[in-house]
């Protein structure tokens, strides 16, 4: 199974056991599901924030899994679109401007000015 199947459901069908296989439970990742559920829309934000409080106090993934499909509504089913963060071009300008000043890569002044901030 991949995540999205996890996914669909929690929120679409609502099946109660999918860890079939040892290796379904390996791969299911509550961080992962978290962040995509936080996604899917408005009426979903809310019981992430009780799922991100509660999430680590299941001592295995399949408890976990069921409290995930308990908490969240049955909705319809969409795309969740993944938020990106949006780039600036003039980022990227002054970087390539300051990259080619000093003789260094675009990196090289990202990891630079990175440092300097911490």
């Amino acid at each position: 199974m991949t995540i999205f199947d996890y996914i669909s459901n929690i929120l679409f069908t609502k099946k109660e056991n999918c860890f079939s296989t040892v290796d379904d439970e390996k791969q299911f990742s509550p961080y992962l599901i978290n962040r995509w559920l936080s996604m899917y829309g408005k009426s979903t934000i809310s019981a992430c924030d009780i799922a991100n409080k509660y999430t680590q106090v299941f001592s295995n993934k399949a408890e976990c899994y069921k409290f995930l499909s308990v908490i969240f509504p049955k909705v319809t089913q969409k795309k969740i679109e993944y938020i990106k963060k949006k780039k600036t071009e003039e980022d990227d300008a002054n970087f390539l401007l300051l990259a080619k000043n000093k003789e260094l890569s675009v990196r090289e002044i990202k990891n630079y000015i990175d440092l300097l901030k911490s």
